[in-house]
């Protein structure tokens, strides 16, 4: 059987988006705005701290729906810090 990455990791997204609403922080966490109206896989961090987001984003270790949850935080702030440290965990994938 041949597995596909992106579906993997779809599928971890999934699962660990619905743990996370069923979870004792699911709809308690006071979530910041989302000024996309985007339906994201996962929520943004209630993280403000931009360097600890962007931790978070590079950290290899993390799971997929930590960093997820940290990139959608950083675009949600919408500054230049921010932008900076997506592009370092944009050039950390590759």
């Amino acid at each position: 059987m041949h597995v596909h990455v992106q579906v993997a990791e779809t599928c971890q997204l999934a699962v660990e988006r619905i743990q996370w609403l069923h979870g004792p922080q699911g709809n308690k966490e006071n979530l910041p705005c989302n000024p996309y109206k985007s339906v994201d896989p996962a929520p943004p961090s209630s993280e403000k701290d931009t360097e600890a987001l962007k931790h978070t984003l590079t950290d290899a270790e993390a799971s997929l729906f930590a960093r997820y949850r940290a990139m959608f935080a950083l675009r949600n702030q919408g500054t230049a810090e921010a932008a900076l440290a997506l592009a370092e965990g944009y050039i950390s994938l590759i």
